[in-house]
């Protein structure tokens, strides 16, 4: 069983490194591996390299190096934004969505280089698309087994 949290860099062929990172950590079995909140500091940036590891002491904001706010300045920026602001706005009027269901991210156009405030919406976005997910799936569980119960319920009366 893996007993750190380990990230790896990602090299490119001149030398030079990706601002991307591979990152090692348990599995997501039920007993020992990490649970959604674990997953979630993992994602957000608040755990250290290297921090060790213990399914009886689960990831903690308690725990020394845990990072409080390991991207609040590039959120701040992003969401002062007039013109992300607009953009989102307008985008919810368009399609009909809550703008809190718009994600703002930006391509790579004419950068020659990675961005970590252009990597860090990317990762956003797809952190609240998974968050999306999570809920319907809950939610799909949930009506299953209320007609598993209403169909017992229906076995019981005849």
């Amino acid at each position: 069983m893996k007993l750190q949290y380990i990230p790896y860099t990602v090299k490119v062929k001149s030398g030079g490194s990706l601002n991307f990172r591979l990152c090692d950590t348990r599995g997501l079995e039920e007993s020992m591996g990490i649970d959604v909140l674990e997953c979630n500091y993992l994602l957000d940036g608040n755990v250290p390299a290297y921090y060790e590891l213990n399914p009886t002491s689960p990831i903690s904001p308690k725990y020394p190096g845990f990072k409080s706010d390991p991207s609040i300045m590039t959120l701040s920026i992003v969401q002062s934004s007039p013109t992300v602001k607009q953009a989102v706005e307008k985008a919810s009027q368009i399609l009909g969505l809550p703008r809190a269901h718009v994600l703002p991210v930006k391509n790579y156009e004419d950068e020659a280089e990675l961005d970590d405030n252009i990597d860090i919406l990317a990762l956003l976005a797809l952190r609240k698309m998974l968050h999306f997910t999570e809920d319907f799936m809950h939610n799909l569980i949930d009506k299953r087994n209320d007609v598993q119960v209403d169909m017992k319920k229906l076995k019981l009366e005849n």
